[in-house]
């Protein structure tokens, strides 16, 4: 099927760096990985309309985030957040919701358009 609607996901940076603990997550839709996100990130997926499932999935330790079920119109953009909190045995437990507005006002100032960096390779003569 061809994606007619979008998923946004937004991952906050962490309140502290834990050596491994706030590297990148797998993006999970409908059980499948469509991607990765890292600390302070946002990214888009596009998907069809209709009903979807979403998880997020550290790959390099045993953690799951909780699976969040959506439905997203044609046309639409569901905007999604995690937040993660300590649980038992060093555990990072990441909760999916719809995104706040200061949450939304985040991930519209890491998704919009940015300049092009500058090739520090390129000869500035050419």
């Amino acid at each position: 099927m061809k994606p007619d609607a979008a998923i946004k996901l937004y991952r906050p940076g962490p309140r502290w760096v834990t050596l491994g603990m706030d590297w990148y997550v797998e993006v999970l839709i409908d059980g499948v990985v469509v991607g990765e996100l890292w600390s302070e990130q946002a990214k888009v997926f596009g998907v069809a309309a209709g009903p979807h499932r979403v998880r997020l999935r550290r790959a390099l330790y045993l953690f799951w985030s909780d699976e969040l079920s959506i439905t997203v119109s044609p046309g639409e953009t569901v905007e999604l957040a995690s937040t993660s909190e300590w649980g038992l045995v060093w555990a990072r437990v990441a909760y999916l919701h719809v995104a706040t507005e200061k949450e939304r006002a985040r991930i519209k100032e890491l998704t919009s358009d940015a300049p092009t960096p500058r090739n520090l390779g390129a000869s500035s003569s050419d």
